[in-house]
């Protein structure tokens, strides 16, 4: 059974989830077809962003924890992991002919839970 002090984590960082993901939709869109940046250059500069402000949330607000340099390079690590674990999530349901919509929301729904207890119990411990 989950304590209410988990399930109020849980759902702040779902919270936390849906802001991220919606600024970087928003965040691309705008660079992309406002300010007509390169796509690449526009993903590069709104996930960088998007990955400052989740560290400082996730770190200040969601986890309650002080900054410390072992914080941050296991914050590096844990986002290059999740990168490439999504990035083979994803490819491999795009070869058992999935549509990437599908893909993407199935990669989201996989790693939510598992993004969540590597955030909690070893990245901010």
């Amino acid at each position: 059974m989950i304590s209410n002090k988990n399930k109020s984590l849980i759902i702040k960082y779902a919270f936390i989830s849906i802001l991220s993901y919606s600024f970087v939709l928003f965040g691309l869109y705008f660079f992309v077809e406002y300010l007509n940046l390169n796509n690449s250059i526009s993903f590069l500069i709104v996930y960088g962003v998007n990955y400052l402000f989740l560290f400082k949330v996730q770190l200040n607000y969601l986890f309650k924890v002080k900054f410390s340099k072992s914080k941050i390079i296991k914050y590096i690590i844990y986002i290059l992991s999740f990168y490439l674990i999504a990035n083979l999530l994803f490819n491999l349901f795009l070869i058992l002919n999935m549509e990437y919509i599908t893909s993407t929301i199935l990669t989201v729904l996989i790693l939510f839970p598992l993004r969540f207890l590597v955030s909690r119990k070893i990245v901010f411990k």
